[in-house]
This record gives C-alpha cells, structure tokens and sequence, in this order.
C-alpha cells in the first residue's frame, strides 16, 4: 500500500515537472507570436448560419450531379423496365434530398430573422 502511494506521489511530481517545464518552453518559444482565431463567426448563431451555408452549398451540388446522373440512368436505360425503375428511384430520392436541403436554408433563415427581430 505504502508502494502504490510512493509510485502516485512520484508520478504525479514528474507529472507537475514536465506540465511546467514545457508550459516554459512555449512560453519561450511563442513569445511575440499572435494567435488568430480562425473562425470568423463572434457567437454561436453566426457559427451555426456559416456551417449551415457551407452544408447548403455543397448540397446544391451533390444534387445537381445526381440531378444528371438521374439523366443519364435515364438515357442508359433505353427502354429497359430495370434500369427505368433504376433511374425513376434515383431521380426521386434526388428529389428528396433537395427538398431537405432546401427547407434546412429556409428554416434557417426563418430562425434567423426570428432572433434577428427577438434581438432588436
């Protein structure tokens, strides 16, 4: 019992020992260097409308190219029952997913002017 009390007393010492130490080498080592914040958003809501935008447009064009590739499922399928079943499914689901992508933009506009008029 004695031991295992010795070996967390040492430990946690060289624990203190190197947490200090390195906080003095970064000290050093970053004296005179600014760090910027990378994220141009000021709170949260602003965080969350830019990560927003960035999902809604990059949806935009996963639809687009499933918009075509419904197309051309379409144009490959000539005739076929399968592959016009094929390409009628995909088109749906295409669909869909802009559907969901388009009303998250308008649900978050719509929450955003809400608390734009809250706030004012």
């Amino acid at each position: 019992m004695i031991n295992k009390i010795q070996k967390i007393k040492k430990i946690i010492s060289r624990l203190f020992v190197a947490v200090f130490v390195n906080s003095i080498i970064f000290q050093k080592a970053f004296a005179g260097v600014e760090f910027r914040n990378p994220i141009k958003a000021r709170d949260l809501r602003e965080l969350v409308k830019d990560i927003l935008d960035v999902v809604v447009d990059f949806g935009a064009v996963i639809v687009v190219f499933f918009l075509v590739y419904a197309g051309f499922l379409f144009v490959k399928a000539q005739g076929d029952p399968g592959g016009i079943k094929k390409a009628k499914e995909t088109f749906f689901w295409t669909i869909v997913g802009g559907m969901i992508v388009l009303g998250a933009f308008v649900l978050s506009e719509v929450i955003q002017n809400t608390v734009n008029q809250i706030k004012s």
